[in-house]
């Protein structure tokens, strides 16, 4: 009986042994449990913050500003700006984001590096803005803190998030995007870079659309036209077939360097063509004289010939508020260009005159 009672004693001490490691485990656990869970939110914060940061900066990219030669560069500065505050509104841990790290450069789509702003950029590099924010000593209250992982001795958690968004401009229109009056490319040379006199309108001098005929709008010397109806693919020359695509807009995508059927006149019984300008005008919110109306884009093309009938290739897409729709002996639309606006596009690459498609996470 002794012997029994020895053995459960013996026993009884080891089970205690046991349950304290076991106890141990637990806690363990249970503390890197918490502050993992606690980590994770804090990776969330700033992940969101490096995103709304990114996103903000590349979206005010644009409008470009007039380099070098009258090329067009992006708004390196604005961006960095604009990233920068923008992360900063964002908090971690119930507390304001102070520090974050932006860069803004090229982003190669290619090999996915950032690249310098100095470059000379190829169709597969897009301006982009980076930032990076971080909880690690100095910045940000400093690391993360654990509640209760300090008993195994980790004292703190470094933790940073990164991300990078890019401002492309499309090199090929979506269907039903494209309103049917294509520009010469002579437009952008002359008044892209101009203003209406409003301040932060964003729009250019106002300018005239209409047959050669009636107006040879562009000061080139060579009495070139502003532009001329486009039945895009459609070789069909006629009211009815302008007056759909002005109600519908192009049936099919369009790409950069393919070709459209520029219309310098239209095949119609004498006056016929004047209902074209007013179905212009009965475009729901389409024309307005303040140029609050809705954004409309064009096909900008090089204009090689004046002849009815004659294939163009497109050079980019051109934003503009229409003004006014006269028709009559005068005949033409009254438009004005804006210099930034979102032209929902998968394909980049195209020149940047205005129509971007919307800023993006690359990285």
């Amino acid at each position: 009986m002794k012997d029994l009672t020895s053995f459960f004693r013996e026993e009884s001490g080891s089970v205690a042994v046991i349950v304290g490691i076991a106890l141990t485990l637990l806690l363990g656990c249970a503390a890197l449990a918490i502050d993992l869970g606690h980590l994770y939110v804090v990776k969330q914060e700033l992940q969101n913050a490096a995103d709304a940061g990114s996103m903000a900066g590349a979206d005010s990219l644009a409008p470009y500003l007039i380099g070098n030669g009258n090329t067009l560069i992006p708004n390196w500065d604005a961006a960095q700006a604009v990233a920068s505050t923008t992360t900063k509104e964002n908090k971690t841990d119930k507390t304001l984001i102070t520090d974050c790290q932006v860069q803004a450069g090229y982003f190669n789509l290619l090999s996915k590096v950032l690249q310098s702003t100095a470059i000379t950029p190829t169709t597969v590099d897009v301006p982009a803005v980076r930032v990076t924010v971080s909880r690690v000593a100095g910045q940000n209250t400093g690391a993360v803190l654990p509640f209760i992982a300090q008993v195994l001795g980790i004292n703190f958690m470094n933790v940073s998030a990164q991300a990078t968004a890019m401002l492309s401009c499309p090199s090929t229109a979506n269907r039903l995007s494209l309103f049917p009056v294509a520009v010469n490319k002579g437009v952008i040379q002359l008044l892209f870079n101009t203003s209406d006199g409003n301040p932060g309108s964003g729009l250019s001098q106002p300018f005239n659309i209409g047959s050669d005929y009636h107006y040879p709008d562009l000061d080139t010397g060579n009495n070139e036209v502003a532009g001329e109806w486009t039945s895009f693919f459609d070789q069909a020359n006629d009211v009815t077939t302008i007056k759909n695509l002005i109600n519908g807009n192009n049936p099919s995508p369009i790409s950069i360097s393919q070709l459209i059927q520029c219309v310098s006149d239209i095949w119609v019984q004498p006056g016929t063509k004047n209902s074209l300008y007013n179905d212009v005008a009965n475009v729901p919110n389409l024309v307005k004289a303040d140029g609050t109306g809705k954004t409309v884009f064009l096909p900008v093309v090089n204009l090689n010939s004046l002849d009815t009938h004659a294939w163009n290739p497109v050079y980019c897409y051109l934003p503009v508020k229409i003004l006014d729709s006269v028709g009559k002996n005068q005949k033409y639309i009254q438009v004005k260009l804006v210099n930034k606006a979102k032209m929902p596009s998968d394909n980049v690459g195209g020149p940047c005159y205005g129509a971007f498609s919307p800023a993006r996470i690359v990285q």
